[in-house]
């Protein structure tokens, strides 16, 4: 050859070991080379050419074949070493996989073990905690007896001491182990079907109606000269104290028997049969009832509890009988009667309402007497009302106004006539 080797001759052997672009693009990524056989666009003659690029090169030829061959050698020994190593670790990879199919069924045997050892554990868990539950009811059980049996011995020991007291008139204590004692006995009145319950709540019944019946005593002793008290007022006291714990039915009797004996020497004094009980002398019923008051501030108020608003009791009670009194006589005597003598008696008894008025204000008795308001319209009729009309009696916010007074609206002609 005189110049480059031309031509179109590529050997049948480099046909054999030509691959895709793509994967022949993949290979040299994966594996970069610098060698010119290594390009994917290899030519040989352009590499031939490369190699003799003269004719005087073409000297060197056989040293070129040589290094060739030792290359193609080499390649050789490196491609059976690799197609070698390549064989004994596809022997060792199915050795592995063999070894990991082994590890996962021991695997899946321990999980299978671990699973059966758990649901016999939630088994027993199961059980334990049924037994647990079943321990806790009988706790349950258990601690409602310790304290119904706790209750049971406070119950006894109360109306032991409610009795002793009772008999030493220990009223003090005994007010306080009454209430717990009928605390007590309310939880229990449901286990009366039982002898020994129904036995100690009967017990408590018989000791509250000698307390009544005792205390009643005590009090009719007390006050057994002319009404005034006699002895150690604060024993009363406490006794009244037993009688709230007793209930309202003995107290009020207790307080109306109080009232009666307090009023009987009015009712005696202003008998409808004596002459000091006609118009006249009206006042005199109402300066009787304020020395009554004052007798009871010194003697009686620190006898009874303030929160049973005895002095209005009093005071109310005196009032109706002050009303049912006076209409009975001037039912009787109304020919007796004149302006001058009605209107007196108007004065000083709507006079005696507002002094009480003025007294009891407030108070829970005070309220649940309390009369309604007059109707507005009524209220614009007493506005509206003529110089020369009858005098209407005014109804307020206090109970006792027109108390009394109301008793004289029945005779009011006595005074329009006289008009």
């Amino acid at each position: 050859a005189s110049g480059k080797m031309t031509g179109e001759w590529v050997p049948d052997e480099l046909e054999g070991v030509m691959y895709d672009s793509e994967v022949e693009q993949a290979i040299h990524e994966v594996y970069p080379s610098s060698d010119p056989l290594d390009v994917i666009e290899f030519d040989p003659v352009d590499y031939i050419n490369k190699l003799f690029p003269t004719e005087q090169s073409l000297a060197g030829v056989d040293d070129t074949i040589g290094r060739m061959r030792v290359k193609i050698h080499t390649l050789d020994s490196d491609i059976r070493g690799i197609v070698r190593e390549q064989a004994e670790t596809g022997h060792d990879g199915r050795q592995s996989l063999e070894e990991a199919h082994r590890a996962i069924e021991e695997l899946f045997g321990r999980i299978r073990n671990i699973k059966e050892k758990a649901e016999q554990s939630e088994v027993m868990v199961k059980r334990i905690t049924g037994d647990i539950k079943q321990l806790d009811i009988a706790k349950k059980h258990l601690m409602d007896s310790i304290r119904t049996l706790e209750k049971l011995r406070l119950l006894i020991t109360n109306l032991e001491e409610i009795d002793r007291n009772m008999k030493f008139r220990q009223y003090s204590h005994v007010a306080s182990q009454l209430k717990g004692a009928e605390d007590v006995v309310e939880e229990f009145k449901k286990y009366q079907v039982i002898p020994q319950i129904k036995y100690l709540i009967d017990k408590l019944s018989s000791l509250k109606k000698d307390l009544a019946a005792q205390i009643k005593v005590d009090f009719e002793k007390a006050f057994s000269i002319r009404g005034t008290p006699g002895g150690a007022k604060a024993e009363l006291h406490d006794a009244c104290l037993v009688m709230d714990a007793l209930g309202d039915v003995i107290k009020e009797n207790l307080i109306s028997w109080f009232i009666k004996m307090q009023l009987t020497d009015y009712d005696m004094l202003f008998h409808e049969s004596l002459e000091s009980s006609w118009l006249d002398k009206v006042d005199r019923r109402y300066s009787w009832m304020k020395r009554t008051l004052l007798k009871y501030e010194e003697e009686s108020s620190a006898i009874f509890p303030h929160e049973w608003s005895m002095p209005e009791r009093l005071c109310v009670e005196f009032c109706h009988m002050t009303k049912k009194g006076l209409s009975s006589l001037m039912k009787t005597r109304g020919a007796d009667l004149d302006v001058k003598l009605l209107l007196f008696a108007i004065q000083k008894t709507t006079t005696f309402e507002k002094f009480l008025s003025n007294r009891f204000v407030t108070s829970s008795y005070i309220e649940s007497l309390m009369p309604q308001k007059i109707p507005k319209e009524d209220e614009q009729q007493e506005h509206n009302e003529e110089p020369g009309s009858h005098p209407r009696l005014q109804q307020d916010s206090s109970p006792f106004l027109g108390m009394i007074s109301r008793c004289f609206e029945s005779h009011l002609n006595v005074y329009i006539e006289s008009q």
